[in-house]
């Protein structure tokens, strides 16, 4: 009997060493899998706006509008969350005529296997357009990148554009050199302070010009544009199960089971001088 209450003993003991063990294993897997997608996604996000062509020409280089109540209202929305589209000559682009491709980036809450389908979460999208299609297609005036865009806004967060799941804020601001500031090519950050765009301005770059909504007057050229930081928070998978069971309890869940991940990156507009 007592051999028996011993063996009990060291196989409770046992169990419960396992059991710990898995929760931390799941745990820290979790940590791990979210850092290792979040820095992937971010790396590729920071060196595409990092490497965005502006040229004089006509064209509509960098629009930034903003999706609003992204979500189900029942269960969670996102107020707001940028929607990003520009050009560069991206080094996994299809191997056709032509350098530039058409990205776009956005988040969606859908579902990542089947479009509409019936298991939708929260996700980060990266849509790219091939070289030719975009020379093609995108190319020739403001106008017609736009169409380009309406025409393609559903494909932008189909399933195969997934590069990211569990994205539910997705933050990007902008910062620029006030116009009084502004010298081209003397630029000096050591002696002149830039200025954050307000939040929610929607913004688009024609050829060197800079429109913005609400109008914005100290910025006009695109040189003046600095630098863009980037903000993301994923959650662990059990947190995505457990959000918008409690809607009161969302907050509480973002903040146990969700990381951020960000930095800035600064644009490179001396293009801007090019035809």
């Amino acid at each position: 009997m007592v051999a028996v209450a011993v063996s009990a003993a060291i196989i409770l003991f046992s169990s419960s060493v396992a059991n710990v063990a898995l929760r931390s294993w799941n745990k820290d897997g979790g940590r791990l899998r979210n850092n290792i997608e979040a820095r992937a996604v971010f790396d590729t996000l920071a060196t595409d706006l990092r490497t965005a062509i502006f040229r004089q020409s006509e064209t509509e280089w960098l629009r930034v509008t903003y999706d609003k109540a992204v979500g189900r209202a029942t269960t969670y929305q996102i107020p707001q969350t940028p929607w990003i589209r520009f050009f560069v000559p991206a080094l996994d682009r299809d191997e056709t005529a032509g350098t530039l491709s058409a990205i776009s980036y956005r988040v969606a809450f859908d579902d990542p296997v089947e479009a509409n389908g019936p298991h939708p979460v929260f996700g980060l999208y990266r849509a790219i357009t091939d070289p030719e299609k975009t020379h093609l297609q995108a190319f020739g005036s403001p106008e017609t990148v736009q169409t380009f865009w309406r025409e393609r806004q559903a494909s932008t967060t189909a399933p195969g554009n997934l590069v990211a799941s569990n994205v539910i804020d997705f933050d990007l601001v902008l910062w620029y050199w006030p116009e009084e500031n502004r010298r081209l090519g003397t630029i000096d950050s050591n002696t002149r302070k830039p200025k954050r765009l307000p939040t929610g301005t929607s913004l688009r770059v024609v050829g060197m010009h800079v429109e913005t909504e609400p109008a914005v007057p100290d910025l006009r050229h695109v040189s003046q544009l600095y630098a863009a930081d980037i903000d993301l928070t994923i959650l662990t998978d059990k947190g995505s199960l457990e959000l918008g069971r409690n809607h009161a309890s969302n907050k509480d869940i973002i903040q146990r089971h969700g990381y951020r991940y960000g930095g800035r990156v600064e644009f490179l507009t001396t293009g801007a001088c090019l035809p």
